[in-house]
């Protein structure tokens, strides 16, 4: 018997008909089923094969030592300190200013004698008058800037004190009644004669105190 599946079954003792393209059939009687050969021997699987060697590991290197650390010396001797200088001296605050008047062997004129150009600024402290003999004179000090000079009698700095030398070779104050006495760095002086007797030859010295 032939299924729809194309399977056998039953077919020791069954007829066929099997069927031609020319529409023949042959009949006949379909032989009995052969018997199925055993199964062939597995084939035994081959070994495995030997791992290989892992390589061995180099040798470290050796490090290398350390250099020796030198020995500190020992510290020097103090020197011994030397002496203190000697001070110096204080600068002088004093300065001055003044005029010679020379007759030429006769008594010295009268009248405006001459200027000077006040070189700091200070304060007047006192005058001096020297001579080349026994004589009287009077002289009056005007002052003025360097912008307004030359100076006049109206700018006398004097007051009622004059600088005067009275039947003497020599005469000193420091008595200033009414004068002027600060000057400043560029004021320019005049120095004027008032009168003169016997003297031929006069110096006018003024000192200062400068600021």
């Amino acid at each position: 018997m032939i299924n729809n599946n194309n399977n056998f079954s039953d077919i020791s003792s069954m007829s066929a008909s099997v069927y031609y393209g020319d529409g023949q059939y042959l009949t006949g009687v379909i032989g009995a089923t052969g018997t199925n050969g055993t199964s062939g021997t597995s084939g035994v699987n081959g070994s495995s094969g030997t791992s290989g060697y892992n390589g061995s590991s180099g040798t470290s290197g050796v490090n290398g030592s350390s250099g020796t650390s030198g020995i500190a010396g020992s510290s020097g001797t103090s020197g011994i300190a030397g002496s203190s200088g000697t001070s110096g001296t204080s600068q002088t605050a004093a300065g001055s200013f003044g005029i010679t008047v020379d007759g030429g062997g006769s008594v010295i004129p009268t009248g405006l004698r001459g200027f000077v150009v006040i070189p700091y600024s200070g304060t007047i402290t006192e005058w001096t008058i020297i001579a080349d003999q026994s004589g009287s004179s009077v002289v009056d000090i005007w002052k003025s800037t360097y912008a307004g000079a030359p100076p006049t009698i109206a700018n006398t700095i004097t007051g009622s004190a004059l600088p005067t030398l009275t039947a003497s070779q020599k005469a000193q104050s420091s008595t200033l009644t009414g004068w002027t006495t600060s000057v400043t760095t560029g004021d320019v002086i005049g120095f004027n004669v008032n009168s003169a007797s016997t003297i031929t030859r006069l110096n006018l010295s003024i000192k200062i105190t400068k600021s």
